[in-house]
């Protein structure tokens, strides 16, 4: 009885530690847990899953090396962004991506960037990690129609005005002034 006692209660600590590494290690925002990583076993290697923050994928073993690499290096040529700021805040952005993807490593971090260095409010953004197939467990983006990550959609009034797919036709800045500009004519 009493090794029976002290498995249930190794068992029962080590529930609680994994708990709480669980919580260091995302960040909970109304019940949302941000940040996951887990083991995709289609390429086994480490993926981010779900919700992200800028802060998380920054931070992430998985994606830092790549984001610290392209955000420090990449120089945004605001010029022309400049002038659409008061159009930039009037919508939402939803990048989804694949931490495993290098257009993702390559394009993301960049785009964080712009959006930064223009004080775009990190409440108009939302960040989703997917896996190889294009989802992420528990969220529901086929409403989205994913197929290439990453994709950065741009909404207004709850209704998308468009997006920028794998990567831009030209700059990203030119490609977002572009569906700014024809989205503030129509």
């Amino acid at each position: 009885m009493k090794q029976v006692l002290i498995i249930v209660f190794i068992l029962f600590s080590f529930s609680i530690k994994a708990q709480d590494t669980l919580l260091i290690a995302s960040e909970p925002s109304d019940s949302i847990l941000y940040n996951q990583v887990i083991l995709d076993t289609n390429i086994d290697k480490s993926i981010l899953i779900g919700y992200c923050t800028q802060n998380g994928i920054s931070s992430s073993p998985v994606f830092n090396s790549y984001y610290k690499q392209e955000y420090n290096t990449y120089i945004p040529n605001l010029d022309f962004l400049e002038t659409l700021k008061d159009e930039l805040y009037t919508v939402r952005i939803t990048i989804v991506f694949g931490s495993w993807c290098s257009d993702s490593q390559r394009e993301v971090p960049r785009l964080l960037r712009i959006l930064d260095e223009l004080n775009f409010p990190l409440d108009s953004l939302t960040i989703i990690g997917v896996n190889r197939l294009k989802t992420a467990p528990g969220i529901n983006i086929s409403h989205s129609m994913i197929e290439f990550v990453p994709t950065i959609i741009f909404y207004r009034n709850n209704f998308e005005i468009g997006r920028i797919v794998e990567s831009p036709f030209e700059t990203l800045e030119d490609d977002m002034a572009s569906l700014l500009m024809k989205s503030s004519n129509e």
